[in-house]
């Protein structure tokens, strides 16, 4: 791989590293990119496509799903592999000092720039928008503003979310500790009756509740993968043709299996599809390569910074932009949008993610700033003393 672009790799601070996994996490956020593509450019031309085109990218929305089983994936690894392999054991502090360092300064960084260019351009009177921002560097916009979309960033609303995972996956990586029959029972159990639950029981305030059965598919996940001498792990062993003609048919059925959010059928199968999707692409050596070739992974790395800036950078870049093309065919226009404003706001991604998030990768990025910092105060107290 070029130097230049092994730059762009994801550092990783565990020394854990699955390329797969960011191959996966390369399908989820470009899945999601063309989603709201697509919505940005039917709003703004009227296009109407062809219902097969309509339900590919409609069904874009679930690449949210996606991220939570691989979140759920990841996060319990290391609780998994301290009860099964008394690997070593997970402090707390560090769990959640690792989390903040590593995802907030981007995130508040963002949503204050972002605040700032809504306010400088027009769009919003800062009284009007303050409050919005607060709530969402809180995460809490979906608490306070229960029905609506964060309106500084409004991908935000999935990664309050993702906060109180974080916050719930300690505890619940205590499930690890059951036999692994009991376990693994409690978990599917988990990920069919909550479904149900939802699908009965809503709420008005979104919050984990309604999203839980994906990252319990990500625990389940982690526990194969763990204990890779079970059954499971013999789908790797069957014939190399027969599991890659499986993994496309789970692949089709997460692209195109009819329903939405609100469909309980849909809701009840789609954590097992990924989740046998994903065992197919860790256990398979076709699916396993494909989804580690170098520059999906360095893409899927870069997730987190293109799920923050995309959507309002088609906002913010569309009107002069899309004009340019005038073209009335709706995928001439797309794919030339695509590689107009697509790799315009990619590019931007890019840049964020070089100069921002990639440094808060590093372990311990942090303390040089902290030490420098307690540097000032000693001197400046020994400096008043003489």
């Amino acid at each position: 791989m070029p130097e230049f672009l092994n730059r762009f790799r994801r550092i990783t601070s565990s020394g854990l590293y699955i390329p797969e996994i960011d191959g996966l996490r390369f399908l989820a956020v470009a899945w999601i990119f063309l989603y709201h593509f697509n919505g940005y450019l039917a709003i703004s031309r009227s296009f109407h496509e062809d219902s097969l085109t309509q339900t590919f990218f409609y069904n874009g929305y679930r690449g949210v799903e996606l991220f939570f089983v691989i979140s759920g994936f990841i996060l319990s690894l290391p609780f998994a592999d301290f009860y099964f392999n008394n690997g070593k054991k997970v402090s707390l502090k560090k769990y959640f000092l690792r989390r903040i360092t590593r995802l907030e300064p981007p995130y508040f960084l963002l949503m204050i720039l972002l605040f700032l260019a809504l306010v400088i351009s027009g769009t919003y009177t800062v009284s009007s928008l303050l409050p919005h921002l607060g709530a969402s560097l809180l995460y809490a916009h979906n608490i306070f503003y229960p029905g609506t979309s964060p309106i500084i960033n409004s991908v935000a609303w999935s990664l309050e979310l993702e906060i109180q995972f974080y916050i719930l996956i300690p505890f619940m990586g205590r499930i690890f500790l059951l036999k692994k029959i009991q376990r693994r029972i409690i978990l599917l159990i988990a990920i069919c009756v909550l479904p149900i639950l939802q699908h009965y029981f809503k709420t008005d305030i979104l919050f984990f509740y309604q999203y839980l059965q994906y990252p319990l598919a990500g625990f389940l996940l982690a526990d194969i993968y763990i204990c890779k001498k079970n059954s499971i792990e013999d789908i790797g062993k069957l014939k190399n043709l027969f599991v890659i003609f499986i993994g496309f048919i789970l692949f089709a059925l997460i692209l195109f299996i009819p329903g939405d959010r609100q469909s309980l059928l849909t809701s009840l199968l789609l954590p097992f599809v990924i989740l046998l999707f994903y065992w197919v692409v860790l256990f398979n050596t076709f699916w396993k390569k494909l989804f580690s070739i170098k520059w999906i992974t360095i893409i899927g790395g870069m997730c987190y910074s293109i799920y923050l800036i995309h959507l309002r950078m088609f906002y913010f870049l569309g009107p002069y932009v899309l004009n340019l093309v005038p073209i009335k065919n709706y995928y001439a226009y797309l794919l030339i949008q695509l590689l107009i404003l697509g790799s315009i706001t990619f590019l931007l991604s890019a840049i964020f993610f070089y100069f921002i998030e990639r440094p808060c990768m590093k372990k311990d990025w942090y303390k040089p700033f902290i030490l420098n910092h307690e540097n000032r105060l000693t001197y400046s107290k020994n400096k008043q003393v003489d």
